[in-house]
């Protein structure tokens, strides 16, 4: 399934995630007042996280290989040490999540 949303990715509209049931294709993208409520949330959230923590939102990935899971929440805190890596992040590096359903 990877191998699959790797090379779909750039190819189809909207985003693609692997559940535990399978692969979730979501066609819309996010309207403005998600966009802006992430946005604020995660504006708030760096204002008391300590220092080398990072409230991100966005690319890349994250990823539970053991449970064969790869999502994108809409806001991660997470070490900015466990951001330096290529490919998607762990998902047992994070700290904390908004926006990610099992």
């Amino acid at each position: 399934m990877r191998a699959f949303l790797r090379s779909a990715d750039d190819t189809l509209p909207g985003k693609f995630e692997i559940t535990r049931e399978g692969i979730v294709h979501d066609l819309l993208a996010p309207d403005g007042p998600h966009e802006l409520t992430t946005s604020r949330l995660r504006k708030r959230l760096e204002e008391v996280t300590p220092e080398g923590l990072v409230a991100h939102a966005g690319a890349p990935d994250v990823e539970d290989e053991s449970e064969g899971v790869t999502r994108r929440p809409d806001i991660m805190v997470i070490t900015e040490e466990d951001m330096d890596v290529e490919g998607p992040f762990d998902a047992r590096t994070l700290i904390a999540l908004i926006g990610w359903t099992p």
